[in-house]
């Protein structure tokens, strides 16, 4: 039968094993690393091209590159000033209806104040205002006729939940403040000269609307500004006139 191997046989062959085995994982290694591909951009080894991230010369998106420097806070700015945008949006579409609404109320003047509109911000959230003495019944009362006739006003936070807005939302309202005040103060002459216009048309019918606002710029708005004023009478109309327009204006 067969014999068995001395302990110098049995050395012999673990030890031809294991150079069998380290022969065998090299060649795997050198075959795995021949086929491996190249890339044509940075020549490395383990990818084809820059679009790898493994790449050195691979060029991030923008989203990788805000994600990398922002992480979740971008989200949340991202998602802020969306709710900012739609907000006053609303309070715009509010404030214009009842400035045509209500061309002779005493409480117009309010839509320069910044504490106004972030009042209406907050009717427009469905939030209780919290600053009252700001913001008139008549205003109050207004966009609760408003709310019902159009309720997509609303843009509610219970609806659109979001924290931390209240710094944001001030400084959009201080905007609206200060883009109706320097509207008003930017029109304000043309305003008032339109205004004399129609009504030297209200009684020179016949007169063409031409000579009326030359009538109005020339002489009766200048002639409203008193001493600061220069009223020149236009060649266009009769001295006689002179009387009447100055009860006009």
């Amino acid at each position: 039968g067969p014999t068995k191997d001395d302990y110098e046989t049995k050395i012999d062959k673990q030890k031809g094993k294991q150079m069998r085995l380290e022969q065998e994982k090299a060649g795997s290694s050198s075959s795995s690393s021949s086929s491996a591909p190249t890339c044509g951009s940075c020549k490395e080894p383990g990818h084809l091209n820059a679009k790898s991230k493994e790449c050195l010369n691979y060029k991030a998106t923008l989203s990788e590159m805000l994600q990398k420097d922002f992480g979740g806070i971008m989200e949340q700015f991202t998602r802020k000033f969306e709710f900012i945008r739609n907000v006053t949006f609303r309070a715009q579409i509010f404030v214009s209806s009842y400035i045509i609404l209500n061309q002779s109320s005493d409480s117009l003047s309010a839509i320069t104040q910044q504490n106004v509109w972030y009042s209406v911000s907050q009717l427009i959230m469905g939030q209780e205002v919290t600053n009252k003495k700001f913001l008139s019944n008549e205003i109050v009362f207004s966009f609760v006729a408003f709310r019902q006739t159009h309720p997509s006003i609303l843009f509610t936070l219970k609806d659109h939940k979001i924290t931390g807005y209240s710094d944001s939302l001030s400084a959009a309202c201080v905007t609206l403040a200060t883009t109706h005040f320097n509207h008003i103060v930017e029109n304000f002459e043309r305003r008032i000269v339109y205004f004399i216009q129609i009504k030297l048309k209200d009684v020179y019918k016949d007169t063409p609307k031409g000579f009326l606002y030359i009538m109005a710029r020339e002489y009766c708005y200048e002639h409203l500004l008193g001493s600061n004023g220069n009223p020149k009478w236009p060649k266009q109309f009769d001295l006689v006139r002179i009387a009447h327009v100055n009860q006009i204006t």
